[in-house]
C-alpha cells in the first residue's frame, strides 16, 4: 500500500471518531449545562447538601454528581450532563464498530440512531445515565467476540461491568435488559472455553450487580429511606401517585 492510500485509509477510520466529537462539542454548545426536570433538580441539590439525600431517587446519582463536581472544582450541573453524553456516545461507538467495518455506513448509523435518541441525551435524567451505561455494556460485549487480545479483552470485562453497576444502581427496574446483558458479557468473554459454566457465572455476576449497587446506594453516606416501593417495577407510578396525594392533602389541610 503506498503512502497515500495509507493516509486516505487512516482518515476514512477518523470519520466516525470526528462525526462523534463534532456531535458531542454542538450538543455542549446548544444545551449547556444540560436541561433538569423535577427529578433532577432533586437530585443535584442532594449533591450540594441543599436536600437530605434520600432513595426516592438512586443516592449514588447525586453522590457521583458531587464526586464530579469536586473533581473539577466547581458546582454545575453541567458535569453530569458531560459524564452521561460520554457514556452514550462511548457505548454507541462500540456498537456501530461492531457492526460494519465500512466507515461512510458507520458515520450513517451514527447520525440516524442520533436523530431519534438525543433529544433525551440533554436532559440529565437517571434514564438517560442508564441508555448510555447500557449501551458501553453491550458494545463491549459485542467487541469481546472480536478479539483474542487478553488486555484488550480485561479492559473491555471491566467497562462492561463498570457500566452495568452504574446502571443498576440507577434503575432497579432494568432487570430485564441486565439479565441479557450480564449473559451476553460473560459469554463473549469466555466463548467456548466455560460454556457449561455461563450461566452459574452470569447469575454471580447478577448477584455481584445488585449487591454493589445497594452498597452503593446505602453504604457510602447516610440515607433517608423514603418508599420501600422504590423496589418494584412499577414504582414511578405507584411513587408519584402516593407523594401527588400526600401534598394535595397538606394544601387543602393548610
Amino acid at each position: 500500500m503506498s503512502i497515500k492510500n495509507k493516509n486516505k485509509f487512516k482518515f476514512f477510520n477518523l470519520l466516525l471518531p470526528i462525526t462523534i466529537l463534532a456531535y458531542f462539542l454542538s450538543m455542549l454548545k446548544a444545551w449547556w449545562p444540560g436541561q433538569m426536570s423535577r427529578d433532577s433538580l432533586d437530585q443535584y441539590l442532594m449533591s450540594l447538601n441543599i436536600l437530605p439525600i434520600s432513595d426516592w431517587h438512586p443516592p449514588v446519582m447525586a453522590l457521583l454528581w458531587r464526586f464530579l463536581n469536586h473533581i473539577i472544582g466547581i458546582s454545575s450541573p453541567s458535569t453530569l450532563f458531560v459524564f452521561h453524553l460520554l457514556l452514550y456516545l462511548l457505548g454507541l461507538y462500540l456498537c456501530i464498530i461492531y457492526l460494519t467495518k465500512n466507515n461512510f455506513v458507520r458515520v450513517l448509523i451514527f447520525i440516524i440512531f442520533c436523530a431519534f435518541i438525543s433529544s433525551q441525551q440533554i436532559v440529565i435524567w437517571k434514564d438517560t445515565g442508564m441508555v448510555g451505561a447500557l449501551l458501553i455494556a453491550i458494545g463491549s460485549s459485542l467487541m469481546l467476540t472480536k478479539t483474542k487480545i487478553n488486555w484488550k479483552k480485561n479492559t473491555l470485562l471491566f467497562f462492561g461491568i463498570f457500566s452495568l453497576v452504574y446502571a443498576t444502581s440507577i434503575r432497579w427496574n432494568v432487570l430485564p435488559s441486565i439479565v441479557l446483558v450480564s449473559f451476553l458479557l460473560i459469554y463473549s468473554y469466555f466463548g467456548q472455553k466455560l460454556k457449561p459454566k455461563i450461566f452459574p457465572l452470569s447469575f454471580v455476576l447478577l448477584g455481584f450487580l445488585f449487591i454493589s449497587s445497594n452498597l452503593l446506594n446505602y453504604s457510602l453516606v447516610k440515607v433517608e429511606k423514603t418508599y420501600p416501593l422504590q423496589h418494584i417495577f412499577i414504582y414511578d407510578i405507584v411513587g408519584v401517585s402516593v407523594r401527588s396525594t400526600g401534598e394535595t392533602k397538606n394544601r387543602f389541610s393548610n
